[in-house]
């Protein structure tokens, strides 16, 4: 994208400098981008580890998808949230779109349609996640489990079957 160096950081901080200066501290802590009521936000990572559930999913994509996706996400800061889960458009983004929109062409988990637009949910990405586990279909990797009570690492086989029946009880 016109980086000399090949370096996202260097692109990231010349194209969204503003976003860019404001929103990484000293690089001791990553910011999240997510989207919640306020809108696409980069909130600092303590704060989103501090929910009273949390997952951390790895899409399995190539280096230069996560950057294009990376890049989109930047790009979307500062829009706000949609409350009409339209994601047939980038106007207003909500939650499980965020996601949706910069890994789109990445086909990460399957999607619904709502009156012909393209829909997810948080919870129908954990069912494609147990529909698709152990089969070379499933592009993503649980990290980490926080069930509320307790933290479960990618290696451990309860957290695995914690997140793959949460969908069955609207746990997200």
């Amino acid at each position: 994208m016109g980086e000399k160096s090949g370096s996202l950081e260097k692109l990231l901080q010349k194209v969204f400098h503003y976003k860019y200066i404001e929103h990484t501290d000293n690089g001791l802590s990553r910011p999240i981008i997510e989207s919640i009521s306020e809108g696409v936000i980069f909130s600092p990572f303590s704060k989103v580890a501090s929910m009273d559930r949390l997952v951390i999913l790895r899409p399995q994509v190539t280096k230069l998808e996560i950057a294009k996706a990376i890049y989109h996400a930047f790009e979307m800061a500062g829009r706000p949230y949609d409350y009409n889960f339209d994601f047939s458009t980038e106007t207003t983004i909500a939650c499980s779109e965020l996601v949706y929109q910069i890994y789109r062409d990445s086909r990460l988990f399957a999607i619904n349609h709502l009156f012909g637009n393209p829909f997810t949910t948080p919870n129908e990405i954990a069912m494609h996640y147990d529909e698709k586990f152990n089969t070379n279909k499933l592009r993503l990797e649980m990290i980490l489990l926080f069930d509320g009570d307790n933290v479960y690492d990618s290696k451990s086989i309860k957290g695995q079957k914690i997140f793959r029946q949460s969908w069955k009880r609207s746990f997200w």
